[in-house]
């Protein structure tokens, strides 16, 4: 029984260093692609639109703190859910 835990526990570690490598992978080819210019147009475009608007400032920054506090709540709720299932 303990060594089929340790197989377990060794097969998620392979797989969370398998997610690492795939996530730098993707982050180091967006990084060389069009992608980040294409971002900085788009976000240096919606500050010359919001600069002398302070109700649309203040919209835009709602709407970011909004999803940052939703994508946030979403990691911790898969966390739970992931630790909730394990412990079964």
């Amino acid at each position: 029984m303990e060594f089929h835990r340790q197989i377990r526990t060794i097969a998620w570690i392979a797989l969370a260093v398998l997610a690492a490598v795939i996530f730098l992978t993707a982050a180091m080819l967006f990084a060389n692609s069009r992608g980040p210019r294409w971002m900085a147009g788009l976000f240096g475009g919606l500050l010359e639109r919001i600069r002398d608007n302070q109700a649309e400032t203040v919209v835009v920054t709602l709407g970011i703190v909004a999803a940052a506090w939703i994508a946030i709540g979403l990691a911790v709720a898969v966390q739970e859910w992931r630790v909730g299932r394990l412990k079964r």
